[in-house]
């Protein structure tokens, strides 16, 4: 199964991440709109840095999302790299995730994805 149809542009879930993000303890940003090389924020934990790709989508998100966080990682030489989406993930998702160590959340899971990373406490 491809990635499913696109619910918006996106930007609402970003600034929605960006925003959990913060309030979570990490310094982040949105890359901003197309051309984002597969990162739509870029976040830093106590000098841990982390690739999120989001994808708003009417149905399960496909390995191509993951394959795009991979891409971002590898562009912006982050530490860590995630997908975020509301409606989940394929099988074919979470296969290529788990063997490239691509974290698949809902944006829920962010406010805790320091303690998830295993990431030191903040100085």
């Amino acid at each position: 199964m491809g990635d499913a149809l696109p619910r918006s542009d996106g930007v609402e879930l970003e600034i929605s991440c960006n925003d959990i993000l913060k309030r979570a303890g990490w310094k982040s940003r949105r890359t901003g709109g197309s051309g984002d090389r597969g990162c739509d924020i870029l976040a830093n934990y106590n000098g841990y840095t982390l690739c999120v790709q989001c994808k708003d989508t009417y149905a399960a998100v496909g390995s191509q999302g993951v394959q795009q966080a991979l891409a971002g990682q590898a562009y912006y030489k982050t530490n860590y790299a995630a997908v975020v989406s509301r409606t989940g993930f394929t099988e074919s998702a979470r296969e290529v995730a788990k063997m490239t160590r691509v974290e698949l959340l809902h944006p829920s899971d962010l406010s805790t994805l320091h303690l998830k990373l295993r990431l030191p406490k903040k100085r």
